[in-house]
């Protein structure tokens, strides 16, 4: 997502290429998935959006790309925000790096792996706290965090955000293989196996051939007061995050009028967008395994329009519910 001064050279050390694989193919899902979302959902239809939020997240635990379907990513790239407002702080390229970074060493696969898992076991706990609803604790925490044991781990002050959502996505990564299992993975020869085939949580729990589908049940358009009410009770939901962060900036230690500063300003004040939005719908979906199967939830999701588009009021949503592995 974000790039960085500083590039680690890439090493032939087998081991650590099948990392670095896994991390490479972590990327491409993410941007395959970014790629899909905005291109197939969010746009004109207010159903797509609620049931392709709801349908990402139930099956595989995925709150994360999820939020590409949100009013998060109304004004501004989901990528962005998550580094101004949350990676910003502990952005550190000007420190020397570990010497044994890039060297392809066991030293560095031992390193790489000590972090994510590490994070992985954090990430976790967190998700199990705050969940994405909460966005804010989940990440803010995170990194905090990560910037810990990346220190305690590598020796080093060094940091960047290439690192930080490496780290992050791999550990998302991870969490939905853990609900849906892995297909084995061979190397360029078809022989070697990289990574063996996994069951996840969902196949213990529902069978080898389960189908979650997510699908639109009811849908109820607000009248022009019910939306006026209903902006005044987003604007009451979001001011306080919204206009968080010229406090959060400083606490960072960002002085006043740097850029820093006026990005991570910039980045909690476009949450509220309470003033462009112009339509609102509930919209009920229910979430099946299994075409025969009573449905295991249904969940209203409130969509707003701004222009042409519609996008999910994240801040108006409980998705505990479609985490079946709880």
């Amino acid at each position: 997502m974000a790039g960085t001064a500083k590039k680690e050279k890439k090493a032939f050390n087998l081991r650590l290429y099948a990392v670095l694989t896994v991390i490479v193919l972590t990327a491409v899902i993410v941007c395959i998935t970014v790629f899909t979302f905005k291109s197939t959902y969010t746009a004109f239809s207010p159903e797509k959006v609620a049931s392709g939020y709801v349908d990402g997240i139930a099956q595989s635990g995925d709150g994360y790309n999820a939020f590409k379907l949100t009013l998060v990513s109304k004004d501004q790239k989901f990528g962005s925000f998550i580094t101004d407002a949350y990676m910003a702080p502990y952005v550190n390229e000007d420190a020397e790096q570990a010497g044994f970074v890039g060297t392809g060493s066991d030293e560095e696969v031992k390193a790489i792996d000590s972090v994510y898992e590490t994070m992985y076991d954090y990430y976790c706990v967190l998700l199990d706290k705050y969940g994405f609803d909460d966005y804010d604790s989940l990440f803010s925490r995170y990194f905090a965090k990560l910037s810990e044991v990346r220190k305690e781990v590598y020796g080093d002050e060094y940091m960047d955000t290439e690192f930080m959502f490496g780290a992050f996505e791999s550990n998302v990564d991870k969490y939905c293989k853990s609900l849906t299992g892995s297909d084995e993975v061979l190397a360029a020869d078809g022989k070697t196996v990289l990574s063996e085939a996994t069951k996840g949580i969902y196949q213990e729990k529902f069978g080898d051939d389960y189908a979650i589908s997510a699908v639109v049940s009811h849908s109820d358009e607000l009248t022009s007061s019910q939306v006026e009410e209903y902006v005044s009770a987003f604007r009451g939901r979001i001011e306080e995050l919204a206009s968080s962060g010229a406090a959060k900036a400083e606490e960072s230690g960002f002085e006043y009028g740097s850029e820093k500063a006026d990005a991570m300003i910039d980045a909690f004040k476009k949450l509220d967008c309470s003033d462009q939005i112009g339509a609102v719908e509930k919209i009920t979906v229910k979430v099946s395994v299994n075409e025969d199967d009573s449905p295991l939830t249904e969940l209203d999701v409130y969509v707003v329009k701004i222009g042409s588009s519609w996008y999910v009021d994240q801040t108006n949503i409980d998705t505990s519910v479609l985490y079946f592995n709880k």
